[in-house]
Parts: structure tokens; C-alpha cells; sequence
């Protein structure tokens, strides 16, 4: 905090909670996700709708190139 001019002045910044695609292992951020919610009352979220088509034709995201998941086991 800074005294300017005998006002106090605030300095504040906005912090976003991201999440985490379940599918791609990308950032999302609040106002950008697609949730499915399982009859067992799991939470899925995705950053767009490629990944849950994809999730819900089970495919493996070790196999796709733009995942974070083929990256992970590229570098291992």
C-alpha cells in the first residue's frame, strides 16, 4: 500500500482459478469450460468440445500429439 497525497492508495490484482482439462491436461479458465457430470456424480471438465468427444469415445490422450499427456511420455 501506498500513501499518495495523504489518500491511501490499494493496489489490486485479480486472481482466476484454472483448472485442469481432463482430457488434454490444458489450462481452462472459468468462463471457457464444457462439464459433464457422470450419474455417479463425477465432475469432467474440458476446454472444448474435441476433447469430450473425444473422452467419450475412450480414446487415449497418450495418443494424440496436442495432449500434455503424449508430450509427458515423449519426454520420459
Amino acid at each position: 500500500m501506498d500513501v499518495e497525497g495523504g489518500q491511501l492508495a490499494t493496489t489490486s490484482t485479480m486472481v482466476l482459478k484454472t483448472e485442469l482439462c481432463c482430457f488434454s491436461g490444458s489450462k481452462i479458465y472459468p468462463w471457457k469450460s464444457i462439464k459433464f457430470i457422470r450419474s455417479d456424480s463425477q465432475v469432467f471438465l474440458f476446454v472444448n468440445s474435441k476433447c469430450k468427444q473425444y473422452f467419450h469415445k475412450k480414446l487415449k490422450p497418450s495418443k494424440h500429439t496436442w495432449t500434455t499427456m503424449y508430450r509427458k511420455e515423449e519426454v520420459a
